[in-house]
């Protein structure tokens, strides 16, 4: 959620900067294995204070309102939904703001860690744990599991390096205005700059080749006729992009050729594979 569905580095440190307050002793501790992400948190908590006594409920979320949507969000889930894919924020930010972007932009689902309130709305101290800052690949299968949804069939975007578990779960990783350079290496396409509509020619043609939309088998990226031996067809419109080299290696998994045909360019190519290499395949065999 912080720097890919919202403008801001971190919603943590927004409370911190808010209360003057620095949380990077608890960062090391917690990277050293030293603290759980539930001490984690409750040392954050604890720094959050006013006149000695914690601050209130109503505090933190009006922090919050000052947090814009990345530019192209609203365009980005829009198109995600009207192909009636389900979205999720996973998160280990604070759920005040993740719930606040979740129905701004009508997300379906949220994950995302919290702070206790008492009866007067006053922070308690003790922390709300959802998601593992290292582990949010686990909220990931649990999603996917309830939804009875393949884990190859789910995206995920990130821009740190804490999202690569996600990445390695999912059928497809796209690292967001990255901010590590570990996280590019992970990702399997890489969008620069603060535009989330940038994201939507780049999981257009996944929607369609896991059959996500509908559950509709899409000809793009899926098997051909018999005649091209088991080739695939490609049919990438938004070629200039740079999508094939993203999906060429998906391809190679399961066909000795593929056929790829960019409308736009009026172009149309055959590659041999790895597959084709390994297993002696020859480029007579398919039909033109």
């Amino acid at each position: 959620m912080d720097g890919v569905l919202t403008d801001i580095l971190s919603s943590w440190r927004l409370i911190h900067e808010y209360f003057k307050t620095s949380n990077e002793g608890s960062v090391d501790e917690y990277l050293r294995g030293n603290i759980t992400d539930l001490e984690f948190i409750e040392r954050d908590i604890s720094l959050w204070k006013k006149n000695g006594r914690f601050t209130k409920r109503d505090t933190l979320q009006n922090i919050l309102t000052t947090v814009s949507l990345m530019n192209g969000a609203q365009q980005c889930v829009s198109f995600l939904r009207d192909n009636n894919v389900k979205t999720a924020i996973i998160s280990a930010g604070l759920d005040l703001l993740a719930e606040k972007v979740a129905d701004e932009l009508g997300i379906d689902y949220v994950f995302a860690n919290g702070v206790k309130i008492d009866n007067e709305g006053r922070l308690t101290g003790e922390g709300i744990l959802k998601v593992q800052l290292m582990y949010k690949d686990k909220t990931v299968r649990r999603l996917a599991k309830n939804l009875h949804t393949p884990f190859e069939h789910c995206a995920a975007v990130g821009n740190s390096c804490f999202d690569i578990p996600m990445f390695e779960t999912c059928g497809m990783g796209i690292a967001f205005n990255p901010q590590d350079q570990c996280v590019r290496e992970a990702a399997d396409i890489v969008i620069e700059g603060k535009d989330l509509s940038k994201l939507i020619p780049a999981l257009q043609p996944f929607i369609h080749s896991t059959g996500m939309r509908d559950h509709v088998v899409n000809p793009l990226c899926a098997p051909c006729l018999q005649p091209l031996g088991h080739a695939f067809l490609v049919s990438l419109v938004s070629y200039e992009h740079g999508y094939l080299e993203s999906w060429r290696g998906r391809i190679e998994l399961f066909c000795p050729f593929a056929i790829w045909y960019a409308p736009k360019h009026a172009e149309v190519k055959i590659w041999r594979t790895r597959k084709a290499s390994s297993s002696g395949a020859d480029a007579s065999s398919g039909s033109r």
